[in-house]
């Protein structure tokens, strides 16, 4: 699962990046606070479901993934970060999956492949829009 969480990491940070704005992982309870209290725009994501299906090494996943911005009173900012970050999860898109978490980067561990790609309502906080695209995935890792 941590190789699972940091490929999505790295596909986020790396669309922060190239768009110039930062990047936040929803489950990073320390840094959820001064993100959502700027006006700084985001690529934001979120861990939903990781499950055997129907057993290892099979597995589906499930996460959120979306921009949050603010003074962007005509909604264009987070539609178009929306769809930049919505391109990288296109239902069929096949995701190598890598442990990114340490130092040197491992052999692949697994493939991922996005399934479904929905994207939810956008929500509001008086100063900033936040919308997420429900992704779900299949995963199968490689055994050795």
């Amino acid at each position: 699962m941590l190789a699972v969480k940091s490929t999505i990491d790295k596909v986020c940070i790396d669309l922060a990046t190239a768009s110039g704005i930062k990047f936040l992982d929803l489950d990073d309870a320390t840094a959820v606070e001064g993100v959502m209290q700027s006006t700084d725009s985001a690529v934001i994501w979120e861990l939903q479901t990781f499950d055997e299906s129907p057993q290892d090494p099979m597995w589906s996943i499930s996460f959120g993934v979306g921009g949050r911005t603010s003074n962007d009173a005509s909604n264009y900012e987070i539609l178009a970060l929306t769809g930049a970050i919505a391109s990288k999860f296109t239902i069929g898109t096949q995701i190598p999956i890598f442990n990114y978490s340490g130092t040197t980067v491992g052999l692949q561990e697994a493939n991922m492949t996005v399934i479904s790609n929905n994207t939810a309502p956008q929500l509001f906080d008086r100063t900033s829009g936040l919308r997420l695209a429900g992704i779900t995935a299949k995963l199968l890792r490689f055994t050795s």
